[in-house]
C-alpha cells in the first residue's frame, strides 16, 4: 500500500477516511522510505524542523537552533535603554549612506504654514492632512 504523505509528515486531515496507508508497521524497504523532506511550521517562529518517515522519526535539530537564533532575538539581548541610545547616534546614519542634511529635510522655506502647523503639533496626523514634505531637522531630532 501507498502511505500517506501527510500522516508520515504529523497529521492527516482524512484521519481513518484516507484511502492511503496509515499503517506504522509497513515494510520499512518501501520505495517512499526516506523520500519525506523536513517541514518546519512557519507559524511557529519556535518550531523545530522535523523529519516523519516510515524508516525513522528523526529531528534535525542543527538546523531548527540555527533558524531559532537568526529569527527571534533573545530577551536577554534586547534593551530598550539599547534602542534609545541607537536612536540618538551621533553620526545620522542618512550620512553614513552619502546623503546630506537637505536631501532628507526640507527647510523652512520650503514648508507652507499648514505644514510647518501640523509638523509642529503633538497629537497623530488625521489621513488626508499629512504634508508631503519632509519635516525640517530641528523638529525631527532634539
Amino acid at each position: 500500500s501507498i502511505p500517506c504523505k501527510f500522516h508520515l509528515q504529523g497529521f492527516c486531515y482524512n484521519g481513518v477516511k484516507c484511502i492511503f496507508s496509515h499503517s506504522i508497521n509497513a515494510n520499512l524497504s518501501h520505495d517512499y522510505c526516506g523520500k519525506s523532506k523536513g517541514f518546519a511550521d512557519s507559524k511557529y517562529v519556535n518550531s523545530q524542523t522535523k523529519r516523519y518517515t516510515r524508516c525513522s522519526t528523526h529531528t534535525d535539530t542543527n538546523i531548527a537552533n540555527k533558524y531559532i537564533s537568526e529569527t527571534s532575538p533573545s530577551s536577554s539581548y534586547f534593551s530598550f535603554r539599547q534602542t534609545e541610545e541607537a536612536m540618538k547616534m551621533k553620526t545620522p546614519r542618512y550620512q553614513e549612506w552619502g546623503y546630506e542634511t537637505s536631501d532628507v529635510y526640507s527647510s523652512y522655506d520650503q514648508l507652507n504654514k499648514e505644514e510647518l502647523s501640523t509638523y509642529r503639533s503633538s497629537g497623530n496626523f488625521i489621513p488626508g492632512t499629512i504634508p508631503l514634505s519632509s519635516p525640517p531637522v530641528d523638529l525631527c531630532t532634539s
